[in-house]
């Protein structure tokens, strides 16, 4: 499958003009793109930005490869609840997009690490309020709160004066 002719046409790179990688729920998508470039608007990652995708490119003046959010959000769950690396879930988006000839399509397995993790970050950010502010953030800012961990004047009155250490628990489930 070295010759163009034996790659099937929804795999081959779009000639010409600005071609985007998009990854997305559906698949792997090579998509030829036309950015805005009036005087006025915003640089071509933003632009990507306001459609729901998330550049995977370091070049923020020439995305080459782009996310779309339901698939980050989409990767999220599916390691959280399914324990899903990020490969076996990069190869089943390889397989959704051609069953046939999965092999041929892009390897963008790096790049998703890279975002999925800049897109987990971004979701904490927003958790913790810090979606619009520009101040930087302290450290532990972005824990979520653990409401059974003792909190004096939360859940532990204020004049315990004990080591709060020993009320700590450290507890594994598992399910038999």
């Amino acid at each position: 499958m070295d010759e163009p002719d034996d790659v099937p046409p929804f795999l081959r790179v779009p000639q010409g003009g600005n071609h985007l990688t998009l990854v997305d729920v559906t698949g792997v998508h090579l998509l030829r793109v036309r950015y805005c470039v009036c005087p006025t608007s915003q640089q071509f990652h933003m632009q990507l930005l306001e459609l729901g995708l998330l550049s995977a490119t370091i070049d923020i003046d020439q995305p080459k490869t782009a996310f779309s959010f339901s698939v980050l959000n989409d990767f999220i769950h599916n390691n959280l609840e399914c324990g899903t690396s990020a490969s076996n879930y990069y190869n089943k988006l390889r397989r959704i997009t051609s069953n046939v000839f999965p092999h041929l399509m892009p390897d963008h397995y790096r790049e998703q690490l890279r975002v999925s993790h800049q897109w987990r970050l971004l979701k904490l950010l927003k958790w913790a309020g810090f979606g619009h502010r520009q101040d930087s953030q302290k450290p532990r800012s972005l824990v979520l709160f653990c409401p059974t961990c003792p909190q004096p004047g939360i859940n532990i009155y204020p004049d315990v004066t004990d080591d709060l250490s020993k009320y700590v628990q450290v507890t594994g489930y598992s399910s038999q």
